[in-house]
């Protein structure tokens, strides 16, 4: 994933992998075709201009790992049931969670 988005958003990808512990970035993965670098922002295609007024229907990732808070993930789980949002747990261990 951080080789594609190399190929994206430099910054991105380096905030990415730092997240992920990573202490070398890998290789751009080779795209099949040379990446347009330089297009002007897309408001039609913009998430954050044009995003729902809520998440009502929607389903959320929760990337937990060792160390975790529970007490927040059991806040999330608590909070999401009266909006109607989907939460998908995303580890070897999410059914410790449910």
């Amino acid at each position: 994933m951080v080789a594609h988005l190399l190929n994206v958003d430099e910054a991105l990808a380096k905030q990415v992998a730092s997240g992920l512990g990573m202490k070398d970035l890998p290789k751009a993965a080779k795209p099949a075709r040379a990446p347009k670098k330089n297009l002007p922002p897309s408001e039609p295609l913009s998430i954050l201009r044009n995003g729902p007024q809520s998440f009502r229907g929607r389903k959320l990732g929760v990337l937990v790992s060792d160390g975790s808070d529970a007490t927040l993930l059991k806040g999330l789980q608590r909070r999401q049931r009266p909006r109607a949002l989907w939460l998908n747990w995303s580890d070897p261990w999410s059914a410790a969670w449910r």
